[in-house]
Order: structure tokens, then C-alpha cells, then sequence
């Protein structure tokens, strides 16, 4: 049987879009004729004037007439009100202002610098003697100091370099802080870092080495105190951080109890050598609270003591004296 197969006619080749532009072309758009602008007609009557354009006109340059002071303003006519900001002062004061904090600048830069001179003559020392002129006076006794360290060769010094640390209140014209790390090994750590400060009472004094500073933080007084409870009081300089609260076990009444740690020195690595406690609500705390914002740290000097009495089963170290806030000097 023979299958029928449709004949297929074969379509006329078509170039892109012919069948299109072919319509296009047979059956052309309409020309709309496009309007002509309307005339603007002409002025023939000469009374009568056209309208110009709305122009644009620069600010006037005429200066406006000065206007009468207010008798309700209690400022005097030309007078620069004191709580203006700075920017608004008379040229002249801004110039003795910035004058007053460049001299200012290089005076901390140079005592900087002188310090650092003097720090390294004070380390490297071999006697008392040669000790002595870099030292400021102290609460110790006269056999008490040449019975100390000082006496003699200090460890050697690994690092030592100046600290950034919040101003006192008052009491002296210029000082800076110097962290030093000694070679001391000992079963806790391999060196001791302690602070240092250099003070000056007088712009042509050389800078001094803060003696009792030196001494309670190298000898690491309050560590040594607050190992075990002992009769008797001490007065140490410390570099402290505060807690308003109390989370250390065997503390009696911990909840009303705020915590104030004794650092090694015024890094933020420091290690806490001790930790004291006093009544939250104390005027002591309010003191250091105001003093110490945060996680921050300040030098205090600050006396302690042993309370065996509020729980003779509980003994533990307490702050009795908020004796300064800085290193004050004796």
C-alpha cells in the first residue's frame, strides 16, 4: 500500500522584517502638518508697553539702616555675651588661649623628657648615696629608707616607658607616671611591673622620684598585709579600680559591701594584688566612686586594716581611711 505524503509548496524567502517594512511602505502614515508657534503680534500703539519678564534681581547692596538696641536686652550694644562659645571670643584672647596650651605643651613635653633622664640615673644607682638627690622626702624614717631597697643595686630593668593617667585634684605643679618592669622571678610571676611617679613642686626643680610610691608598690606592701590577718593599720599608695558590689565568698553582709581592688601598677593588664572592702553607702566609696568612673583606674593613698570584729569567723581586709585622692606627698 502506497502512504499518501501531502505536497508541501516551499515558502518565498523573506529578508528581516521585509513582510513589515513592505506594509510600511504600500500603506505611508498620514503627515500631520505641525503647528506653528503663535506669533507674539506686534506693538504698534506706543502708549502701550509690553510686559517684561519677571527678572531675577541680585540681593540689594544697600546697607540697611542700623538698628536701634532693644532696651529689653540686658547686653550692652556691642557686647559678646561670656557663654558664647569660643569661636565667637575677640581674636586676641583666642590667641593668648592657644598660646597659654602650646607653652603649656612643651613644658609637660620637656619635664616628659627630663623625667625619663632622671628615672634611668634612679634605676641604675648603686648606693643610697647616689639615690638620695633623685628622691623626694618620705613618711619612712631616715633607717627605714637606707635599710630598704634602696640601699642598694635595683634587679635589672627590662622595660620601662611613661603612662597616660587622670590628673589629681591638686597639690603639685607638675608630675608624670612611668610603668618599669623588673627582672624579679618568683613563684608567681617572672617580672614585676610597678609605677612610678616623678614630681615637681617648682618650675626650675628637677623631677624627683615619688619615694613612698616607689617603695610600697616594689615591695608590694599591701599584698604582703593582706595575706593573713594582722594587728595594726597601713598606709600604702595604690593604683585602684572599684565595684559597687561584692561577689567575694566568706565576706559578711556582702550585699551592702563594695569591693575596691589594689593593682600592681596603672596598665590595663594590671594584676590585682589585693582586694579591700567598705560599706557601699560610705562617704569613702562615694569618693572613689566619683573619683573612678567605670572600669577605670586612679593613685590613691588609703589605709588599711584587719576587721576581725564584725565576724571573728570571717575576718577580712577593709578600707578604714580614704587618706588622698592621688599620691599626695607627706
Amino acid at each position: 500500500m502506497k502512504v499518501f505524503e501531502p505536497e508541501v509548496q516551499p515558502e518565498a524567502e523573506l529578508t528581516p522584517n521585509e513582510s513589515l517594512i513592505s506594509e510600511a511602505l504600500s500603506n505611508p502614515p498620514a503627515l500631520v502638518p505641525a503647528e506653528a508657534p503663535e506669533a507674539t503680534p506686534a506693538v504698534t500703539d506706543p502708549s502701550v508697553r509690553p510686559t517684561p519678564p519677571t527678572e531675577v534681581t541680585p540681593d540689594s547692596s544697600e546697607i540697611p539702616k542700623e538698628l536701634e538696641h532693644d532696651k529689653r536686652d540686658v547686653n550692652t550694644p556691642n557686647e559678646i555675651p561670656s557663654e558664647l562659645p569660643l569661636a565667637v571670643k575677640k581674636k586676641e584672647e583666642i590667641d593668648i588661649d592657644l598660646g597659654i596650651l602650646h607653652q603649656t605643651g612643651v613644658e609637660n613635653t620637656r619635664f616628659i623628657v627630663a623625667s625619663e633622664g632622671i628615672l634611668r640615673q634612679f634605676l641604675s644607682a648603686k648606693t643610697f648615696e647616689e639615690r638620695l638627690p633623685f628622691m623626694t622626702k618620705s613618711r619612712r624614717s631616715p633607717e627605714e629608707l637606707r635599710s630598704s631597697a634602696l640601699a642598694g643595686p635595683l634587679p635589672k630593668v627590662i622595660a620601662s616607658r611613661s603612662e597616660t593617667f587622670p590628673p589629681p585634684p591638686s597639690g603639685h605643679v607638675m608630675d608624670s607616671y612611668h610603668s618599669v618592669v623588673f627582672d624579679m622571678p618568683s613563684a608567681e610571676r617572672k617580672n614585676r611591673v610597678i609605677s612610678l611617679r616623678l614630681v615637681s613642686y617648682a618650675g626650675d626643680e628637677s623631677p624627683r622620684i615619688q619615694t613612698d610610691v616607689f617603695l610600697d608598690l616594689y615591695d608590694g606592701n599591701a599584698g604582703e598585709f593582706a595575706e593573713k590577718p594582722v594587728d595594726g593599720l597601713l598606709t600604702v599608695h595604690a593604683v585602684v579600680k572599684v565595684s559597687s558590689f561584692c561577689f567575694v565568698d566568706g565576706i559578711p553582709d556582702a550585699a551592702s559591701k563594695a569591693t575596691v581592688s589594689l593593682l600592681q601598677n596603672v596598665t590595663a593588664t594590671s594584676d590585682i594584688i589585693a582586694k579591700a572592702f567598705l560599706k557601699a553607702e560610705s562617704d569613702n566609696f562615694k569618693k572613689l566612686r566619683n573619683l573612678i568612673p567605670g572600669d577605670s583606674h586612679a593613685a590613691v593613698t588609703l589605709t588599711l586594716e584587719w576587721n576581725t570584729t564584725e565576724d571573728p569567723t570571717k575576718p577580712y581586709l577593709e578600707i578604714v581611711r580614704l587618706d588622698a585622692l592621688d599620691w599626695s606627698i607627706d
